[in-house]
This record gives structure tokens, sequence and C-alpha cells, in this order.
């Protein structure tokens, strides 16, 4: 057992080191990509992106996720490949729907820079769609090192070229293009740590093994989709809306100042949620009663660690952006002081939500992402015609609120499973003693 849980750990903080290293990257850089390129086209970059996040997630339909289900590996190696061909189809279709459409989306986009690079989205799809094929492949057979590697290669790739054509003279919109190359050596970097396993799993794939794998785990792209679709198109849902109502300065604004916000809150947020999930299923299992009291410690000591930021940048975001990224982005300073606040509501719940996780709190979950995309979708439309900061305040409020919401059916669920256990705990003690057969 302690191996195991070594093992585990080890694994744990290879991945978050990877993961470190790939986010921190384009943050320490900001300050120099933010002096290379304007507003507009962060804002072209943040609504590429977006776009490419919501397709991304039907991609494969779903079905990579279903790589780690099989104990057989040559099974899982048929559900890949299963993705493999899902993914080269939605991007082919992508593709003929861009030709097909190309002036009705650009309009629609509100962005006439996105234009060009309107072709790359379905290449964009494709390689996002067979990194997570590797993502899991490599997650199945416990190639962790490869995983953290291949992120940090990402970055490195996609902020070294943002970099260097940021430095041409009418390099155009670099964002985009190093964004891509980033993907292109991300894939490149996972695919090679994989060419033996990739050769070995290819002999056991066979059309009736694809066909028999589609079936059985159906409910992917039947269920699992649309909730994961629900839930990326609510993360891209202000974005888009913005860009839409607002035009690309204000978009490219808005990404950099929220992106500026939330990498190093979601970072910690994630650590925490991480190891936090270990604790809970242990409460869980052992002492049930005390879970909604230990999960109310760490709420109200994420609230303390997220006071400072919110001192920081409501009285003095527009001097720090300012200083740190230049004289253009003084307005994504006062933003800054407006979203600081939906990110901290964020940050001081989400980690808490891994009790909803849970076999018997499931539907609680999805019940609360209907309740916000529903009720997000409602008061960014609402609030579409208002002034720029008027609709971040109304977004802002619209997450204080939710996320208090998502606090108290998460302490919710905690009193039903301690209830639940001790109406356990009592029938075994209230039961008869069995009778034993003659």
């Amino acid at each position: 057992m302690p191996k195991i849980r070594n093992e585990f750990g080890r694994n744990v903080v290879t991945l978050m080191t990877g993961t470190t290293l790939a986010q921190a990257l384009p943050i320490a850089l900001s300050p120099l990509l933010s002096r290379l390129y304007a507003p507009d086209d962060f804002g072209v970059l943040g609504l590429y992106m977006a776009v490419c996040a919501i397709l991304s997630v039907l991609a494969a339909g779903r079905y990579e996720i279903a790589i780690l289900q099989p104990k057989d590996d040559n099974e899982a190696a048929n559900i890949a490949a299963l993705s493999v061909v899902i993914t080269l189809g939605t991007a082919i279709a992508l593709w003929l729907v861009i030709l097909c459409f190309w002036d009705g989306i650009l309009a629609a986009s509100n962005s006439p820079e996105l234009g060009r690079w309107l072709y790359l989205l379905p290449a964009s799809v494709l390689l996002t769609g067979l990194y997570q094929i590797l993502n899991y492949w490599n997650n199945r057979q416990k190639r962790f090192k490869q995983l953290a590697v291949s992120r940090a290669v990402q970055s490195a790739g996609a902020v070294g070229t943002q970099c260097a054509l940021g430095f041409q003279h009418g390099a155009g919109n670099g964002l985009i293009a190093g964004f891509v190359i980033g993907q292109v050596c991300g894939l490149l970097s996972l695919g090679r740590a994989n060419l033996k396993s990739a050769r070995d799993a290819w002999q056991a794939v066979s059309a009736k093994g694809i066909r028999s794998a589609g079936v059985r785990y159906k409910k992917f792209p039947l269920f699992s989709s649309w909730g994961a679709l629900l839930d990326t198109a609510a993360l891209q849902m202000p974005l888009l809306v913005i860009a839409q109502m607002f035009g690309a300065t204000i978009t490219g604004l808005f990404s950099f100042a929220f992106r500026v916000l939330t990498v190093p809150l979601n970072l910690i947020s994630g650590s925490i949620a991480q190891v936090l999930f270990q604790r809970v299923a242990e409460l869980h299992n052992d002492n049930p009663s005390v879970l909604g009291r230990y999960l109310l410690r760490i709420f109200l000591l994420l609230c303390c660690v997220s006071a400072l930021p919110i001192l920081l940048f409501t009285l003095f975001g527009r001097e720090i952006f300012t200083v740190v990224f230049g004289e253009a982005w003084a307005p994504a300073g006062d933003y800054a002081g407006i979203l600081v606040i939906a990110a901290a509501a964020r940050f001081t719940v989400y980690p808490l939500s891994v009790v909803l996780s849970l076999d018997h709190n499931l539907k609680k979950g999805v019940a609360w992402q209907v309740l916000y995309f529903a009720t997000l979708t409602t008061v960014l439309f609402a609030f579409s015609n208002s002034r720029v900061d008027v609709f971040l305040k109304a977004f802002a409020i619209h997450e204080v609120i939710l996320y208090a919401i998502y606090l108290g059916v998460i302490l919710w669920a905690t009193r039903y499973l301690g209830s639940t256990h001790r109406e356990q705990a009592q029938a075994s003690v209230s039961a008869p003693p069995a009778i034993p057969k003659p």
C-alpha cells in the first residue's frame, strides 16, 4: 500500500510540474506579448480559442474518455482507433461547413480579423482531438512523464512562436499562428513517445473491434458529450457574447484580464481539488458527519487567500496593468477590478465540488450545471446592449450568486451523506440478529 501511495504522489507531482510550467510560461511572458501585440490581436486569439475549445469537446464523440475503462488493452486500442476516425471525420465536416458558410460565420462572429484564420480552425480541432486521444492512452499506460513534457513543449512552442512573430513587422496575428504551432509541437512530442506502443496496439485493431467498441461505449456520445458541451460552452459564453456585441478590442482586453486573473487561481484551486478528493472520499467512508464542517473550513481558508488579489485589483487594477503590461492595457486593469470578484467566487467554491463527484451526488452537480448555463446565458444576453462595465458587473454578480448556490448544494450534499450513514448505522444496530438456518 505505501508503494501505491508513493507512486500516486509521484504521478500527481509529475503532472502538476508539467501543467505549472505550461501555464506559468505564458503568464511570465505576458508583459512582453502585451507590448508586441495590440488588444485586437488578443481578441481574435480569444475568440479563436473559445470556438476551438467548444468544437473540440465533440471532436472524438467523447469516446476518448472510454480508453481508460477496459481491462483489455486490445479493446482500448480499438476505442482509440475509433476516436481517431471520428476526429478525422469531424475535422473534415467542419472544413466543409466553413467552406460553404464562410461569409455567414464571419458575420456572426463580428470579427473580420478572424477571416484569414478561420480555415485553420479544423486543423486546430483535429490537433486537439488527437492530443486528447493520446493523453488518455498515456494516462492508461501510466506515462505521466511524457504527458508533463508534452504540455511544457506545447506551451513553449506556442509562446516562442508568438514572440518570434511579434518581433517581425507585419507578421499579422502571430498569436493564432503560435497557438497552432504549439498544438503541433505538443502532439509531436506526445506522439514520438508513443511510437512503439502505437505500433503494438495497431496489430489489435480491426473493423469488427472498432464497431464493437462503438456500440459498447455508445453512452459517451449519447450522454457524456452533452454535459461536457454545456460545461465548456458556459465557460466560453462571456467571451463569445463580448466578441459579438463589443468587438475585437474589448474582447482582447477582457480575454487578457481574465486570463491573468484565472490562470494562477485555477492552478491553485485545481491542485487543492486533486488533494481534497482523496480526503473527501476518506471522510465519506469513515466519518461523514464531519465532512460539512471540514469543507466549510477549507472554504473560509480559500476566502482568506482570495482576499489579497481582490484588494489589489479592485483598488489598483488599472495601475498594475499599466506598469506591468503597458499603457494600452490600462482599461484591462479596470476590467480586472470587476472580474476578480467572479474569479474569486469560482476559486473559493470550485475545489469543494469534488463532493458532488461521489456516485449518489452526481445528479445534484448536473442540476447546478444546467441552472448555471441557463442563468448565465440569460444574464449575458439581457445586459449585452449595456455599457461594457455594466455588462461585466452583471456577470460578476451572477457568478457570486450562482457559486453561493453551488456552495449551498455542496454543503447540503454532505448533510445528506451524514444522515444516510446514520440511518444505516441505526438500522444495523436495531436490526434483530439473523436466525441461523438449521
